[in-house]
C-alpha cells in the first residue's frame, strides 16, 4: 500500500509496529500487552527482504526485523502479562 511508505520511500514505523504486535499474538496468544519499547535502527527500503526474528523469555518478548545479512532492521522489547486467574 502506498501509505505504508514515508516520503523518501522508507517503511512506515507504524508497519513495522504491527508487525511486532502480530508475532507477540503469534508467540503468546494469550498475552496482554504491559509495555512496549520500539527501536527504528534503520531505513527498511521499499523492496527489502526482511524477517521476523522472535524470542520469548518469561514475560519479556523480543522481535527483531532483520535483513538478509543478519543486520536488526528495528525491533521491539514488549513486556507481557499472560491472560487468565
Amino acid at each position: 500500500r502506498h501509505a505504508d511508505f514515508d516520503a523518501l520511500g522508507h517503511v512506515n514505523n507504524a508497519i513495522a509496529w504491527a508487525v511486532f504486535e502480530e508475532e507477540v499474538v503469534r508467540a503468546v496468544p494469550d498475552a496482554e500487552v504491559v509495555e512496549a519499547e520500539v527501536e527504528y535502527r534503520v531505513a527498511i527500503e521499499s523492496g527489502s527482504d526482511v524477517t521476523v526474528r522472535t524470542a520469548v523469555d518469561g514475560r519479556t518478548v523480543s522481535c527483531w526485523l532483520v535483513d538478509r545479512s543478519g543486520t536488526s532492521q528495528a525491533s521491539a522489547r514488549v513486556r507481557i502479562r499472560p491472560s487468565g486467574p
